[in-house]
Parts: structure tokens; sequence; C-alpha cells
């Protein structure tokens, strides 16, 4: 007659295993979410200096009538952050691809 306990153990050792992959890879998307985030200020503040010195009159007042509510730095934040998380998941989504 087989122990129960063994019978068990695998199984547990299983979900032990896979619960430790997921704490972990919600531990490095965390990471990655901050370094974004971190990364879109100044992305941001680049982009509004550049919109401020180079851009016409015209492009400047159809930004501001695009947000009318929202103050441009952080619309341009927002559009950072943004950018910076797809290009994240391109190049983890290119990095999957060639190691699989």
């Amino acid at each position: 007659m087989k122990n129960s306990k063994q019978d068990e153990s695998p199984s547990k050792a299983g979900v032990a295993k896979a619960a430790g992959v997921i704490v972990k890879f919600v531990a490095k998307e965390f990471l990655w979410v901050f370094v974004i985030l971190l990364v879109g200020i100044p992305l941001a503040f680049v982009f509004v200096y550049v919109i401020e010195a180079y851009s016409s009159h015209g492009i400047k007042a159809e930004l501001s009538g695009l947000s009318d509510k929202l103050p441009l730095i952080f619309v341009a934040y927002v559009y950072s952050v943004l950018g910076v998380y797809f290009t994240r998941m391109v190049v983890s989504a290119i990095n999957t691809m060639i190691k699989g």
C-alpha cells in the first residue's frame, strides 16, 4: 500500500515551483513598470521642450485644443510611458521568438 504523503509531494512540489515562477514574474513586471514610469518623466519633458521650442504656433494651438483640461506635460507623459512599455513588449516578444 502506498503512502498518501508520497503521492501528494510531487504535486505540492510542482505547485510550489509554479508559485515561485509566478511570484518572480510579477516581481519582474513590477520593476519594469516602475522603471518605465521613471523613464517616462524625462521623455515627456523632452517631448514638451521640442514642441515648445521648434513647432509653429498652429501646432501649439492644435495640441492645446486636443487637451483642454489636461496639461501638455501630462499627455506627453502618458504617451511616453505607453510608448516605452509597448517597445519593451515588442522586444520581449522578439526575444521569445528567437529563443523558442
